[in-house]
């Protein structure tokens, strides 16, 4: 072998290492672009779980006000709740209503054109008898 064949040897391995250098690169390339990918995708999951749950969550909180709203109710039924509050939720519901047909939810109700104001007991608002007791002949005070 000749000092020429050598140099050409040694460039063509020369040569040959840089191909597989590129190679190499362009595969840690591809590589990592892959391993991001998936990091991306398991990533995008987990904030769709992350999302599901706190749904769930709020769901399950939901339930539970709704459950203890009516077991609130059933405890406390309409024939043995006070006459005034009876009428604070009377009125309360009358504003809603007033609010909702005229001007809508965020317009002030002193603004509104021919707002209906609550109707307002004939009866003194420190002293309210109820029906029941009526009967009996005792007086309730509230």
């Amino acid at each position: 072998m000749t000092e020429d064949d050598a140099k050409r040897a040694r460039e063509a391995g020369m040569a040959r290492a840089e191909e597989v250098k590129g190679l190499v690169q362009t595969e840690r390339q591809r590589q990592a672009e892959r391993i991001e990918a998936r990091l991306a995708q398991r990533r995008n999951n987990l904030r769709k779980r992350e999302a599901a749950v706190v749904q769930g969550h709020q769901w399950v909180e939901a339930r539970v006000e709704l459950d203890q709203e009516r077991e609130r109710l059933q405890a406390n039924p309409v024939s043995k709740t006070k006459n005034k509050q009876l009428l604070k939720e009377l009125h309360k519901v009358n504003n809603i209503i007033a609010s909702l047909q005229q001007g809508g939810p965020g317009s002030p109700p002193q603004s509104r054109l021919g707002a209906v104001s609550p109707p307002r007991s004939p009866l003194p608002a420190a002293r309210l008898v109820d029906i029941d007791d009526d009967l009996e002949g005792s007086e309730e005070e509230v």
